[in-house]
């Protein structure tokens, strides 16, 4: 904030963030001021006794001018930060004034001041590395003109208030508000003598302003700001000659104006027209906080009972005093607010690589810091041993000059200037380019649900790339993820059961920063066609009894149904009876071999089916199971793959029968019951009662009943998943006892 008496000073204060305005009293807004000033002009010896103009750079340096006029011997000058004033050997635009200034990049906006031109009022733009004059903008507005407020938004909008109307003047000049974008409003050369001017965007009526109207009063505009939404915050006030203001004329009254993107005015603030009434009489200048959401108003009044800074919600309701005045005559009157960031931890290391940019090319190094703000204390250095990169001190920018550039970039504080906020910290920035082509790959395909995709293939030029494969089934542009392991120049998808969707990233890896550069492949896609004839054979056995005795006959019935819409050729069945069952006899019409269990089916059409009936002859006791299989087509079914072991595939079905284990009911039960190996869950029951401690492969009877094991820790459920589906069934039959034999001698007698 600028002082422009008591020989010239600048403040410096930090806002509160934690500030809430809806519930805190405003003095908790600001924090205590960072120095007393933070610049002295007086104790500095310095010539800024009337400073004008507060602006800042992308590098936290700030411009004030020592007067409000140019061609009196004034200057604008550098600062830094932490209150230091760069020498006017090194750095000075000379013979400039302005009332406010901005900055984009490198280059610094004044708004011009000449009460006594003739000419169109200018903002002028300067070279912040060189102090050069480059260009300038004009204001559609020949008259005598007094530019106060200027402020440039992120956007790139520029906003400028003409005229704040100095007593000496007519009440003929209008006051205007100028809006333009600059970066797309082109700047006139220097000595340009036809300038394109801009329009205002807003300008005096006849009446005082009213809401919903976009009008302004006939008094003087001052500072201006902007917050999120694009919503324009105005300081009006009167001066000796006019009378706008309810109530009468009073010089120095004051109120704010808030219009909306567009330029209807919204709301107007109560007006303070009483000095020495704790307000904001004489407000001046004015800036939104982005992170209080709240406007902050600079006074120039000298009275001690007048706000220094008054604090205003964005509805313009005055919350109160942010700053006291400190007296001695003080009158504030610009300013503006800066973000500053602390490096934290103090030590830094950052790692960029830049990627695919065209030369050669100025970056400034503040943008490789992540912070919100800028870093503005201490100094650059670069490394003697960069290349392809040379350092701009006037601006800390860089050139890089081509691909393959290395360099390392130092940014140092020690901490002992007084209004040091960080302390000593040091970061370190290593920056690395590099040029990556986007690879391509090969290439679209429609594929049935049993087609095998061809491979995919990918093609860059650039050297020592490496590829991470991703896919996608939501679209070309989403959903993508990386599939583990595929990690080459070749992907060979799987079957696909949806339209799937490819690309691969490839990437090259730093040299001297670590990072990469990454482009990702064009996308392929893999479309299912759903008009593809589908194959889908499903095979059911079952057999005519469960249980029967030794020597009783037993007929399999296999099913094969073609579920599919395409016709099936070259069908094979594989049911080789197991030990136990003797063939008998089929009603395969000769397709059927009992001798190596091959059912010849040949073809089925979709939708039809083939049956065979198969009889053997029980030969032993025990459980008997017979296992069907398909082993051979000629397409390829949708959901089962030839020569299957897994019993749950479609293509294996089997069935069993119980054949009763018979014991003399005069001798002792002693049977050994035997599970397959391989199972790590045994459990035996009888007559589907769990047998406790029956835990392992083997188990041995020794009563009656129906005996079954399960290995999936789930009691028996009858669906046959991880347990015996056909029991083991002991019986007691009656047996003869054994025939007693004595020796007995026979004579025969003589007549």
């Amino acid at each position: 904030m600028n002082e422009t008496t008591n020989g010239g000073a600048i403040h410096k204060y930090s806002l509160n963030d934690g500030f809430n305005p809806a519930t805190d009293d405003a003095s908790q807004a600001i924090g205590a001021e960072i120095g007393s000033p933070w610049f002295d002009n007086l104790a500095a010896g310095e010539d800024v006794t009337n400073p004008h103009g507060l602006g800042a750079d992308l590098n936290g340096y700030l411009y004030i001018g020592e007067g409000s006029r140019a061609n009196n011997g004034h200057s604008i000058r550098r600062f830094t930060c932490d209150g230091d004033i760069i020498p006017s050997a090194t750095f000075e635009i000379p013979e400039e004034g302005g009332y406010n200034f901005s900055s984009e990049n490198n280059i610094l906006y004044v708004g011009t001041q000449d009460f006594d031109s003739a000419t169109p009022n200018y903002i002028n733009a300067y070279d912040l590395c060189t102090g050069d004059l480059i260009g300038f903008y004009c204001m559609n507005n020949i008259s005598e003109v007094g530019d106060w407020g200027l402020f440039l938004a992120d956007n790139g909008d520029m906003y400028l208030t003409s005229d704040f109307r100095n007593p000496t003047q007519s009440n003929d000049v209008p006051n205007n508000l100028y809006k333009f974008n600059i970066n797309s409003t082109p700047l006139n050369a220097v000595g340009e003598a036809n300038p394109t001017c801009v329009d205002p965007f807003i300008t005096e009526g006849t009446n005082p302003p009213t809401v919903g109207t976009n009008d302004f009063a006939r008094d003087g505009i001052f500072g201006v700001t902007v917050d999120n939404d694009g919503n324009i915050y105005i300081v009006e006030r009167t001066g000796a000659n006019y009378n706008d203001f309810p109530g009468g004329v009073t010089d120095g009254a004051a109120r704010i104006l808030k219009y909306d993107s567009s330029g209807t005015l919204v709301s107007i603030s109560p007006y303070d027209g009483v000095e020495g009434d704790n307000g904001y009489f004489k407000a001046i200048g004015i800036y939104y906080s982005e992170t209080l959401d709240a406007l902050f108003v600079s006074t120039a009044s000298p009275d001690l009972n007048e706000d220094c800074v008054s604090l205003f919600d964005t509805d313009l309701n005055y919350l109160g005093t942010a700053v006291a005045n400190p007296g001695g005559d003080t009158q504030a009157k610009g300013i503006n607010i800066q973000s500053e960031c602390c490096p934290n931890p103090s030590t830094i290391v950052i790692d960029t690589i830049l990627c695919n940019l065209t030369y050669p090319v100025d970056i400034f190094l503040q943008d490789f810091l992540n912070c919100d703000g800028v870093v503005c204390e201490g100094a650059w250095t670069e490394d003697v041993a960069n290349t392809g990169i040379s350092f701009n001190g006037c601006d800390n920018s860089i050139t890089i000059s081509g691909d393959q550039a290395c360099g390392t970039f130092d940014l140092f504080s020690d901490g002992s200037n007084a209004l040091s906020q960080c302390g000593q910290f040091s970061i370190t920035v290593n920056i690395e380019t590099e040029t990556i082509t986007v690879p391509t790959i090969t290439a679209d395909q429609t594929l049935c649900p049993t087609d095998t995709p061809a491979d995919l293939v990918a093609t860059s030029t650039t050297p020592d790339v490496t590829y991470q494969w991703q896919m996608s089934t939501t679209s070309c542009t989403e959903g993508f993820t990386d599939i583990a392991g595929a990690t080459t120049d070749t992907y060979t998808p799987a079957s696909i059961t949806q339209t799937t969707y490819y690309r691969v990233m490839s990437s090259v890896a730093g040299n001297c920063a670590s990072g990469n550069c990454s482009e990702p492949s064009d996308c392929v896609t893999l479309t299912l066609d759903t008009n593809c004839e589908t194959f889908d054979l499903r095979l059911g056995k079952v057999v005519d009894v469960m249980t029967t005795t030794i020597g009783a006959p037993v007929t399999f019935t296999l099913t094969v149904n073609n579920e599919g819409t395409g016709d099936v050729t070259g069908v094979e069945v594989t049911d080789v009876l197991p030990a136990g069952l003797t063939y008998s006899s089929d009603d395969g019409g000769g397709n059927y071999d009992n001798g190596t269990g091959v059912w010849m089916i040949g073809s089925i059409v979709a939708g039809d089916s083939a049956v065979i009936n198969i009889t053997a002859t029980v030969d032993i006791d025990g459980v008997i199971i017979n296992e069907a299989e398909i082993t051979a087509m000629d397409q390829i079914d949708i959901d089962s793959t030839p020569d299957n072991d897994d019993p749950n595939e479609d293509d294996i079905d089997s069935s069993c029968i119980s054949i009763p284990v018979e014991c003399c009911d005069n001798e002792a039960i002693n049977v050994d019951l035997t599970a397959p190996t391989g199972y790590t869950n045994y459990q035996w029951y009888l007559d589907g009662v769990l047998i406790a401690g029956e835990t392992s492969e083997m188990y041995t009877a020794t009563a009656i009943g129906s005996y079954i094991y399960t290995v999936d820790g789930v009691g028996p459920t009858g669906d046959c998943m991880g347990e015996l589906c056909c029991p083991v069934i002991i019986e007691q039959v009656s047996c003869c006892p054994p025939i007693q034999c004595i020796q007995i001698g026979v004579t025969k007698l003589e007549e």
